[in-house]
């Protein structure tokens, strides 16, 4: 049976010494698209994470160092800068602000150097949570938080961000806050789930719990998972949807390793391991998507099969959930979704 780990070969690719590239023309990088910030903060998570191996120290360094040099005067950020080196927005996204509070929570508590861990640290004390009138951004700085806290329960700054986020949490629509599902889509319960677990907030905890299963479920079709394609989905309207993107994939995985951490439910277990059975063909194309030779993948899932453009998202998308899979003691591998499945996920 074809077992996969987490590879790094393609995401180091597409890093050069300012960013990393946010698209690539099958394997190669798109230099004319630029960089982003929305990709470097995501890169800084993963390899936060990754274990120690060759180039991805310095990979981190300037993805971090990328995050940082993009935040403003005002603690705001930029998000896309082009080959040149010029910044193209005056102020980025509300996402982009979000997910660089993320990259620089996570930097803070686990960055291999001190001197960088102080910088992110740093940044992040200046870093303006954003005010956005939708749930992901604040969700986004909530998991940065979240990783500080796990490192020091007693940090004032971690915990600070985790109670300016809790409130938005306290009354959501039920099953899901939002008309239709859109994207990123299991953020909103991994969020809700280290907030309402840092803050002691059961209430948080279980609301976050029952949005999850819902999505588990309703995203679940046959055996294998069927994601909100990239243009949305609301009940009622046809399934299966396409383009289905990694970043659904990794978002649920996420998601359930913490649920499983929190309750020791194996329902979420077996939910991170049906996430990499996703990328590995069982899907609605029956198509792979993850390349366990280079840590590539695949952009999206469309009707005829994969998307062959193997850009920075979907590749990071592909590494999260991995390491989530290894993390809970699983490795993705065919076979395991079905009759197989609990076996694996029990042993």
């Amino acid at each position: 049976m074809r077992q996969h780990a987490a590879r790094y070969d393609h995401l180091l690719s597409l890093i050069d010494d300012t960013g990393i590239f946010e698209h690539a023309r099958y394997g190669v990088p798109r230099r004319d698209h630029g960089y982003v910030v929305d990709d470097a903060a995501r890169a800084a998570v993963v390899l936060c994470e990754a274990p120690e191996g060759p180039g991805r120290r310095d990979a981190l360094h300037t993805v971090l160092s990328f995050v940082i040099n993009a935040q403003r005067p005002d603690g705001r950020f930029h998000n896309r800068l082009g080959y040149d080196r010029r910044w193209r927005d005056r102020v980025g996204s509300d996402d982009a602000a979000g997910r660089a509070m993320w990259a620089l929570g996570v930097a803070s508590a686990r960055a291999p150097v001190p001197a960088w861990r102080a910088a992110a640290r740093s940044a992040l004390e200046t870093a303006q949570l954003p005010r956005s009138s939708h749930l992901r951004p604040p969700a986004f700085a909530a998991l940065g938080a979240h990783a500080m806290w796990r490192d020091r329960p007693d940090d004032t700054l971690a915990m600070g961000i985790m109670e300016q986020v809790a409130p938005r949490f306290n009354r959501l629509a039920d099953p899901w806050p939002e008309a239709r599902l859109t994207y990123a889509n299991g953020r909103l319960p991994h969020a809700m789930l280290v907030v309402g677990e840092a803050t002691n907030r059961p209430h948080v905890v279980d609301r976050a719990l029952e949005m999850l299963a819902w999505l588990e479920r309703v995203e679940t079709r046959g055996e294998h998972y069927s994601f909100a394609p990239v243009g949305g989905w609301a009940p009622g309207e046809p399934r299966p949807g396409f383009d289905q993107q990694p970043i659904e994939a990794a978002a649920i995985a996420s998601a359930a390793e913490r649920a499983w951490k929190l309750t020791g439910d194996i329902r979420w277990r077996a939910a991170v391991l049906r996430a990499g059975r996703w990328l590995d063909g069982y899907n609605d194309a029956r198509t792979p998507l993850y390349d366990p030779v280079t840590g590539a993948c695949r952009d999206g899932l469309t009707s005829a099969g994969a998307n062959q453009n193997l850009g920075a998202e979907s590749t990071l998308a592909g590494l999260e959930v991995m390491h989530a899979c290894t993390r809970v003691g699983l490795t993705p591998a065919p076979g395991a979704i079905g009759p197989n499945a609990a076996a694996e996920v029990h042993g």
